[in-house]
């Protein structure tokens, strides 16, 4: 079954417990945008998805390709 990147960025809103417009926020898009992009509709440069990745530690390997585990920070 194929998981794209939309499926990676749920689960680190359901991680992080953000909503779309937080997960914006924190790399500098709308929420419209982030919702095109978890139903894989539309993509962003990777500049956007490292400034998400710096925001909450995580795996741009794994972000994109889904292919090493996510190394999340822990919540406190």
């Amino acid at each position: 079954m194929y998981s794209g990147i939309g499926t990676r960025l749920i689960q680190l809103q359901l991680r992080y417990k953000l909503n779309q417009g937080q997960l914006g926020e924190l790399c500098d898009v709308t929420r419209a945008a982030i919702s095109q992009w978890e139903k894989e509709i539309s993509t962003t440069g990777i500049s956007k998805l490292i400034k998400l990745s710096s925001n909450l530690v995580f795996s741009l390997d794994w972000l994109i390709t889904g292919e090493e585990e996510v190394i999340l920070r822990p919540v406190i």
